[in-house]
């Protein structure tokens, strides 16, 4: 067990695709280090990932020291280390104002809308955040409406996750809301795994990222919606020309939300992965996905294992995806 916290200097190359020590996973892994950054750029990692046993007093010390090094470009993992609200609101203190760090690791920490208080603050004093994890805290739609309202002032965010915050449909909405009005202008990718944002949640959200010319991945695995929330995202896929990574495993898209997938895969020209497993898929479904791979010469990986489908179906989509990897 991890007794203390680290830190070290490195350049971005070595951080960002060989060092990296932040568990992210494999969704998350090919986007969450894109960026503006150049390979050679100095960073300093302060690493109190685990860090249990630590008191919030020496965490905030090693965040002070962080915000110091201000020639660096800083990352701060706090990810696992028993935060809470009140260890939040320590870091938060001493890291309003800072022009460097850019990268916050909150993961797995029992923040709550409270917590989220504090780092709204942050956010507002105009911290450049490029990278915001919160996953596996338990915000809840209150939390994550106070969240929205402080990401109105997050120019610099690239990345964001909120898998498993336990939110539903009114938060979803609250940050759907916040989009539509210009946060985040530049993200790449959102991480909404493992809520309950249902078919309006879906709808909403896809709906506001139409505007985000950027976006590039989109994470709404195991959320509860069906075929009319998958149609939300279908219609997102076709009208991007930035989308690369689409997952919405784990939902009853049904043959409809299929068909609708499939219509966006004929227009899109920018997918390379779509993740569709276990989404209550039978033949009708899976013969119009493979229709539509006939006519598609980039995606490279479409997952549709846990679907009724007949074998020759899924034979079909995944010679297209081989030939495709081989252009």
């Amino acid at each position: 067990m991890v007794t203390g916290p680290t830190s070290r200097n490195c350049k971005w190359s070595d951080y960002a695709k060989k060092d990296c020590p932040a568990y992210i996973g494999a969704f998350e892994k090919a986007y969450w280090h894109q960026g503006g950054e150049a390979a050679s750029e100095n960073v300093t990692i302060a690493d109190m990932r685990g860090c249990v046993t630590c008191p919030n007093a020496t965490k905030a010390r090693e965040v002070k020291q962080l915000v110091r090094q201000s020639q660096r470009t800083g990352v701060l993992d706090l990810a696992e280390s028993n935060l809470g609200d009140d260890g939040l609101s320590d870091v938060m203190d001493v890291l309003a104002g800072s022009k460097s760090v850019t990268e916050l690791f909150l993961d797995d920490n029992e923040i709550t809308e409270e917590g989220v208080k504090e780092l709204v603050s942050v956010l507002e004093d105009r911290v450049p955040i490029k990278r915001l994890s919160l996953a596996f805290n338990n915000l809840y739609c209150s939390g994550v409406e106070r969240l929205a309202a402080g990401l109105r002032s997050a120019n610099h965010m690239l990345h964001l996750s909120l898998r498993d915050c336990e939110v539903e449909v009114d938060g979803a909405c609250a940050l759907a809301e916040a989009f539509a009005n210009g946060a985040c202008p530049r993200l790449l990718s959102l991480n909404m795994r493992q809520n309950l944002i249902q078919n309006e949640g879906v709808t909403e959200i896809c709906k506001a990222l139409e505007n985000h010319a950027e976006v590039t991945a989109l994470d709404l695995r195991e959320n509860a919606f069906k075929a009319d929330g998958t149609a939300a995202v279908a219609k997102l896929m076709a009208m991007s020309s930035s989308l690369k990574m689409v997952a919405i495993c784990r939902n009853a898209s049904g043959d409809a939300g299929a068909k609708s997938v499939a219509t966006a895969i004929r227009r899109n020209k920018t997918l390379l992965q779509v993740w569709m497993q276990d989404s209550h898929i039978n033949d009708a479904g899976g013969e119009e996905i493979a229709n539509a791979m006939r006519e598609n010469s980039l995606i490279n990986k479409f997952d549709l294992r846990l679907n009724m489908i007949d074998p020759s179906y899924m034979r079909a989509v995944n010679q297209r995806t081989a030939e495709n990897r081989k252009r």
